[in-house]
């Protein structure tokens, strides 16, 4: 990777994205607006920016305080989380209160400037942490999402196999220090807009210099591997009974029918009460019936 390539793309990008820092959330640069900010970007995590904009603006207006969400219940959060569709709702709402408790009650409030102490808050990792020391603090970070991960190795500005951090050490080494969180940001700006998982290669101004522009480029994701039935053979009926699934990463969930009643071992059952492989148990009971 050449440092003129990746400073090139990062002039084009940082000229072509201004750096809106959900001012919607209140006055940029309070304690209250970075608190906001630290809450959002963990609510966004594998989920649609759009969706979570929405999220946020309807959470802090019932919940405006620190306080409110220390002491909401997980239930009332999660399911405000899940109506606004955004994923793992469950874990977001249980890392949300406990950070929320962590920040009023370790740091007065106050979100922590240092990425030690951030790492440390639940639901924070190093691409929050990432996210939080550049645009609240104004610190020279490149945080690595997915829209970071697709559109670096489109361009050729990584290898094609290199690994989040290897990404950030590399973009890191060949941008300008005071462009870097900008640069993040834009790549996400790009993503949502142009170079998405169906790329317009046509429209976009980087085409030039994008080595894998091909008049439209289209990647394929792969075909998730459906869940399978190991044992499905019993009714739902007066008992219990155990059915054991396997995903394709070989994860085993156990799905419990006691007196008709079903639950799962899974996390969609724990936070929603219900998942495909309960659904699965239900559709095998009706096949046997039939």
């Amino acid at each position: 990777m050449s440092a003129l390539k990746a400073q090139t793309a990062a002039a084009l990008l940082v000229d072509s994205y201004p750096w809106a820092k959900f001012t919607f959330l209140t006055t940029q640069g309070t304690e209250t607006w970075a608190c906001r900010y630290l809450i959002s970007t963990i609510l966004v995590a594998g989920s649609l920016e759009s969706r979570t904009i929405e999220c946020a603006e309807s959470l802090f207006t019932k919940y405006p305080e620190l306080y409110d969400l220390e002491r909401v219940s997980f239930r009332d959060l999660a399911d405000h989380i899940e109506q606004h569709g955004i994923r793992f709702a469950g874990k977001k709402a249980e890392n949300i209160i406990k950070t929320a408790k962590i920040i009023r009650n370790t740091y007065n409030g106050r979100v922590p400037s240092e990425r030690a102490k951030l790492e440390k808050l639940p639901g924070v990792g190093r691409h929050v942490a990432s996210v939080i020391l550049a645009t609240v603090y104004g610190e020279n970070e490149f945080a690595v999402d997915v829209h970071v991960r697709r559109i670096t190795k489109r361009l050729g500005l990584v290898g094609a196999n290199d690994s989040d951090r290897t990404i950030e050490d590399k973009i890191v080494a060949a941008v300008e220090p005071d462009m870097l969180g900008h640069f993040s940001r834009s790549f996400v700006d790009h993503g949502q807009q142009v170079c998405a998982y169906r790329p317009k290669c046509s429209t976009c101004f980087m085409s030039a210099q994008c080595p894998t522009f091909n008049g439209e480029v289209v990647e394929k994701k792969k075909a998730k591997q459906t869940t399978t039935v190991e044992t499905a053979k019993v009714a739902l009926e007066p008992g219990l009974f155990t059915f054991e699934f396997t995903n394709d990463k070989g994860k085993v969930y156990t799905v419990t029918v006691k007196d008709t009643v079903p639950s799962c071992s899974c996390l969609g059952w724990r936070f929603k009460q219900k998942c495909k492989h309960v659904t699965a148990v239900c559709e095998a009971a009706l096949e046997k019936k039939a």
